[in-house]
């Protein structure tokens, strides 16, 4: 999804400078254009723009793709494939596009950034005015206007929470977003209070690999290393908040329906799983489950106990597809346990900047206007 470090240094050059002397050689065409980067500028004909931390950051129309052409292009939502991991239930057959995944963060980004600068953003979501840099996948826009009275100054992400649901209701249908639980509470909480850190780094943003990897710290972290490094007791907090959303025992009974997952339940398919503290079912077979997902003992296993199961499957499953089983069984799971992390003031044990970082075409200084100006 992302470039490599060659062709993202190639796209910038290409498109980020040459725009930038485009404005510097057009500015007379184009109205006047601010060289003070937190000023709004007047967009060249041939540019399109993304809020960038220090200020707009100009792009060539050349890599600008109409939304309307990408969604041709890259369905919102696929069907989930049947006969398969995955116990396909009626009201829950799609699931999302992981390229939309990271166009859909790259949307929120640009709605905290302006929230963070007191900016308001009206209208900027309007669908005939969003597109996607091509080699990117980011959303950019063909303008925004915005202004920072203090009576219109963006509080929360309505504009862009209002964009996300008419998004999947224009895609599939007014229920669709009932297909992902997940993204319905994402929207609910971007409309509250929660804090933009927290937002940003929601846990349905996360692709299967970076999911898979959130699992395995949580349980390292909540299992392990908090109760041996003075944490304990936030440790079982979390625990705590974990058996409220699903119970151990609804854990283990979900997990035994699946033909592979009844084989990774570790002490808690045993008479171990009395001494586990509650809340540890979920934690554990997570972890398990990515850790543990394809190894010759426990295809023998599903074998040997399930002899109905397709040898194809068994042969051809891959760890993102255990990791989508997981999601489905247990939607609420990753974001409960974030929430919970940032509640017990441990945030920072989970290190997102690492983790999930913002691209860093957000963060760039693009070549000043009046000095290309100055230079050609």
């Amino acid at each position: 999804m992302f470039l490599s470090i060659s062709r993202r240094s190639k796209f910038l050059k290409n498109n980020i400078a040459t725009v930038s002397r485009f404005c510097s050689s057009n500015s007379s065409q184009s109205g006047p254009v601010s060289s003070d980067p937190l000023e709004p500028i007047s967009l060249p004909a041939n540019s399109c723009v993304i809020r960038g931390f220090h200020h707009d950051i100009l792009l060539h129309k050349d890599s600008f793709e109409p939304l309307s052409e990408y969604a041709d292009k890259n369905p919102l939502l696929l069907p989930i494939p049947k006969g398969r991991l995955i116990a396909v239930g009626p009201h829950r057959q799609l699931q999302l596009n992981d390229r939309w995944r990271h166009l859909l963060w790259s949307g929120f980004i640009h709605s905290m950034i302006c929230k963070q600068k007191g900016e308001t953003i009206t209208d900027a979501f309007a669908f005939e005015n969003l597109g996607v840099i091509k080699d990117l996948n980011i959303l950019a826009f063909k303008e925004f206007t915005r202004g920072q009275d203090a009576e219109d100054t963006q509080n929360d992400h309505t504009e862009y929470a209002a964009f996300v649901k008419k998004l999947f209701s224009k895609s599939h249908g007014p229920t669709a977003l009932q297909q992902l639980p997940d993204w319905a509470n994402f929207l609910n909480s971007v409309l509250t209070t929660k804090p933009d850190d927290q937002l940003l780094h929601s846990s349905v943003f996360f692709g299967d690999e970076e999911m898979a990897s959130l699992y395995i710290d949580l349980h390292r972290l909540v299992r392990h290393e908090f109760k041996n490094r003075g944490l304990g007791a936030e440790g079982t907090k979390i625990l705590q908040e974990m058996e409220k959303a699903y119970t151990d025992a609804m854990v283990v009974t979900e997990c035994r329906k699946n033909p592979l997952l009844a084989h990774l339940l570790g002490q808690h398919g045993s008479a171990k799983a009395k001494n586990a503290p509650p809340g540890s079912a979920l934690v554990d077979v997570h972890r398990i489950a990515v850790s543990h997902a394809i190894e010759k003992e426990l295809l023998t296993k599903v074998q040997t106990s399930s002899p109905t199961v397709d040898p194809k499957l068994l042969q051809t499953y891959d760890r993102k597809e255990v990791v989508r089983s997981l999601k489905y069984l247990f939607p609420d799971y990753p974001q409960a346990a974030l929430n919970s992390f940032w509640d017990q003031r441990v945030w920072a044990k989970l290190d997102m900047d690492r983790r999930h970082p913002v691209p860093s075409i957000y963060s760039l200084w693009s070549p000043d206007i009046e000095e290309t100006r100055n230079q050609e």
